[in-house]
């Protein structure tokens, strides 16, 4: 376990909005896909792909907990509390879904049993982003092992999964699933392929969970930065992490313009969601193990000890909800 130390950098926006951002002395990671605030145990859940870890960062006693699954050495991308299962989370390995069971204090979790693999004979997919929707259904996306390279065919997929229903595919044709979140109030759903400029909003059906009326809300411009991972805030307004970039933009989908953009010191932003006690803080993970998105290849950039480590943006006049537990 960790104990947190703390520093802050005040930093102000073009809007002149002021915010800090804070780094938490945490367990230096390769890669996380997956942040989850749990509003039961003001615990932060995130992964290690690269490192096969599980990690709760607790926020009241300023402590990190990691854990190995017992048996596993594959990536991990995804940690989700279960709703009606003590101790009982989801986790996303390579391309399959499974249920562990963890204290959230030892150093080992146990598999209980795989619940779904997505990869249905297509070669090399891994699962990158997971999140539950508002009835607490699956919604989980693949990637391919070569990312962005144009010379492979675009075969990743984004699905989802309920007990009713089972594994359906809600679109393909793409090369990186990335960022996703809805917007309860309006029952629009936001989702990225990492590779493409173009962020899209779908209308979400609460019955069924399907997709429909697929529209483009923004267009990116940088092809050297990737929109990764998201979260939304009451309001409606996105916060997307720029890979790369070392930032994070906040993005009006309705104006389709970028409101603010925060600063980090660590130049591979890979997860992001609301956090703290009011889920007025943004907790952002990061990576130390660069990955050239247009090969899937390992990249020779340089990193830096600030890589790899969990930061808060704090100061910044909004508030998120609570992630939601999942229920199989």
């Amino acid at each position: 376990m960790l104990k947190q130390i703390i520093f802050g950098i005040f930093l102000c926006t073009t809007a002149v909005e002021c915010y800090r951002v804070v780094q938490v002395t945490s367990p230096t990671i390769g890669a996380s896909s997956s942040t989850f605030w749990d509003c039961r145990t003001k615990s932060l859940y995130y992964s290690d792909y690269f490192g096969s870890l599980l990690y709760r960062y607790d926020y009241v006693a300023n402590i990190h907990y990691t854990a190995t699954i017992v048996g596993n050495t594959l990536g991990i991308s995804g940690l989700i509390p279960l709703n009606c299962a003590v101790n009982q989370y989801l986790v996303t390995i390579e391309d399959c879904v499974a249920v562990v069971y963890w204290d959230g204090f030892s150093s080992t979790a146990i598999k209980l049993r795989e619940v779904v693999c997505v990869g249905q004979g297509i070669a090399d997919q891994v699962i990158t982003y997971s999140k539950a929707d508002p009835t607490r259904r699956l919604f989980t996306g693949t990637a391919g092992i070569n990312y962005c390279n144009v010379a492979f065919p675009a075969e990743s997929s984004l699905f989802r999964f309920d007990r009713i229903q089972g594994l359906v595919k809600n679109f393909n044709g793409m090369r990186t699933s990335g960022a996703m979140d809805w917007n309860i109030a309006t029952g629009q759903f936001y989702h990225k392929d990492i590779c493409d400029l173009t962020l899209m909003e779908y209308q979400w059906s609460p019955i069924n969970g399907a997709l429909s009326n697929g529209r483009p809300v923004f267009q990116f411009t940088d092809t050297n930065t990737y929109a990764d991972a998201m979260t939304i805030d009451k309001f409606g307004m996105l916060y997307v992490t720029l890979y790369n970039g070392s930032s994070v933009v906040k993005i009006n989908p309705r104006t389709s313009t970028i409101l603010e953009t925060y600063v980090l010191p660590a130049r591979f932003p890979s997860s992001i969601t609301f956090c703290g006690p009011l889920l007025d803080n943004l907790c952002v993970s990061t990576g130390n193990f660069p990955v050239d998105a247009t090969s899937g290849l390992p990249a020779s950039d340089p990193v830096t000890a600030n890589d790899g480590k969990l930061y808060m943006i704090k100061d910044i006049s909004t508030r998120g909800t609570c992630d939601r537990r999942l229920c199989l």
